[in-house]
């Protein structure tokens, strides 16, 4: 008997699912086993974690009576990041979601890093500070695509 590989699923309500569908595979994910083209789009990233678009109908069946879906152009429920290998790939990868039927998103460091644990004061020289940037998909949920630099200035890998 195999046995299921743990992974994480996404489940996020859309407005239109050719439009979530278009923006998911701009950003890199693959079209997984579980879509249909009225009812979802299930959008692998790899075999760990997987974003599953359905319809509000649909979705709302799944929510407990008395709860009703978030409008994310009023309120966000979570942010959705997405960690590359350079400032280039993060820079890319926005364009193509913006592309895609996105619309580019708040900056995620505009304190300087501060929200990052970075302490006031602390210069960028001196603590590698991640590259990021953010696009909403078309039915309002922020993803965040960001390069940790993990390089110390003298070249060194930072072990805090």
């Amino acid at each position: 008997m195999a046995t299921q590989q743990k992974s994480i699923i996404l489940t996020l309500p859309a407005a239109d699912i050719a439009a979530s569908t278009r923006f998911g595979t701009a950003l890199g994910f693959k079209l997984g086993p579980y879509s249909d083209s009225k009812w979802n789009v299930h959008l692998e990233h790899d075999q760990s974690f997987s974003i599953f678009y359905t319809t509000h109908a649909m979705f709302s069946k799944w929510l407990p009576k008395e709860r009703e879906i978030a409008s994310t152009k009023a309120v966000h429920e979570m942010i959705v990041t997405i960690s590359v290998g350079s400032n280039e790939e993060v820079d890319a990868l926005v364009e193509k979601g913006i592309a895609a039927g996105g619309t580019r998103g708040p900056d995620m460091l505009a304190d300087g890093g501060n929200a990052c644990g970075v302490e006031e004061g602390v210069k960028a020289a001196d603590h590698p500070m991640p590259h990021s940037k953010s696009v909403l998909d078309p039915d309002g949920h922020l993803f965040e695509v960001v390069f940790f630099n993990m390089e110390t200035p003298e070249g060194k890998k930072d072990e805090n």
